[in-house]
């Protein structure tokens, strides 16, 4: 996938400004306002999370707090720290579809497009449509299988929702996002054009002004090809592109979803129960890794909770609760969590509290 292909997969954001899944069913409503209170996203103390439990540093500049929070593997330009303080930039990160869900490997892309648009820039989402319906090698053993139209669009709409569900739950009040399918604009094209590495960036860049492109940094090689063309083809230059690392178990192993047990971000895959409990009983040695990669908690919070495990009188599991709860929220929202910790108490040992 390149930067613009896929790993993560939609651009939610209508061109009119406003946004909503009610749009993508096919209704043109507008978005309600979001219940977190912002008045400003660049001159806020802290931008909120989700429902305004969790600020982050001030986002005067994305690149460092992403180096802060271990988020960052490489960038093509050191210019982009100052571009992405004067200007409002259009961030793409994209993925395939060949599931009905995004899983916990695809989360990193999620958590790096929110932390964009806190900081005032508009997220792009883009699924990778094209290279769903005809396969795509991954590196794996076996390569992506090509995929019927049926199931192609049936995955669209649901990873589609999804990613709405998260970042509209999860926007500031100045909050918009894009969501795009590159089947759109590859259907009508050539068999040669489809050999362009980067090609999706291009056209992002000439019609959709996007200027940022992220992906895993195993994507790097598509990034750069995409930063390359647009030097090329469109002779313009102002275009970035910038990775992150993945997502890897204890045993330095990815997640991915054609694996038994994969932990799916949506909830008709899995619960809000089972994926409380997936981080619920994280590792000790996990569990501060990724409360700074995976919440919006202030670095000085998440060391603090560091030295709290550590300390004599640390109550077990404490560290591992507060992270269920932050990923709980940012990926199902405050009902989902409620939710969560309801089962988790009725399923306890002893529990007065019965499932309804």
């Amino acid at each position: 996938m390149g930067a613009c292909q896929p790993d993560l997969s939609f651009h939610l954001f209508d061109k009119g400004g406003t946004l909503g899944l009610d749009q993508i069913r096919g209704r043109n409503l507008k978005a309600q306002p979001s219940t977190a209170s912002v008045s400003s996203l660049i001159d806020h103390p802290g931008i909120l999370c989700g429902r305004g439990e969790t600020p982050v540093p001030s986002c005067s500049n994305i690149v460092e707090i992403r180096k802060g929070r271990s988020l960052l593997e490489s960038v093509t330009s050191e210019e982009l720290e100052s571009a992405c303080v004067i200007s409002n930039l259009k961030v793409c990160c994209g993925s395939h579809l060949t599931a009905e869900s995004l899983h916990l490997g695809n989360l990193l892309g999620i958590i790096v497009l929110s932390l964009f648009q806190r900081c005032a820039h508009t997220p792009v989402a883009l699924s990778g449509g094209a290279t769903a319906r005809i396969g795509e090698p991954s590196g794996k053993s076996l390569e992506k299988p090509e995929l019927d139209v049926e199931t192609l669009e049936r995955n669209i709409l649901r990873v589609t929702e999804t990613i709405g569900t998260v970042l509209g739950n999860n926007s500031g009040a100045e909050g918009g996002f894009v969501v795009l399918k590159n089947y759109d604009w590859w259907k009508d094209m050539r068999p040669l054009d489809f050999l362009k590495r980067g090609y999706d960036f291009v056209y992002l860049f000439d019609n959709e002004g996007v200027n940022v492109q992220i992906g895993r940094i195993d994507q790097w090689g598509n990034i750069t090809a995409g930063t390359d063309l647009i030097r090329k083809i469109s002779q313009a230059g102002g275009t970035y592109g910038l990775t992150f690392p993945l997502l890897l178990k204890s045993d330095g192993t990815k997640f991915v979803k054609s694996e038994d047990g994969a932990i799916w971000l949506s909830p008709s895959m899995l619960s809000s129960y089972k994926f409380y409990q997936y981080f619920f009983s994280a590792l000790v040695a996990d569990a501060v890794r990724f409360l700074k990669i995976l919440t919006f908690l202030e670095l000085e919070v998440v060391e603090e909770i560091g030295r709290e495990m550590k300390s004599p009188g640390y109550v077990p599991n404490s560290a591992q609760r507060r992270l269920a709860e932050e990923v709980t929220r940012f990926v199902h929202g405050q009902e989902g969590l409620d939710e969560a910790i309801k089962a988790t108490e009725a399923l306890r040992p002893g529990a007065e509290t019965a499932l309804d």
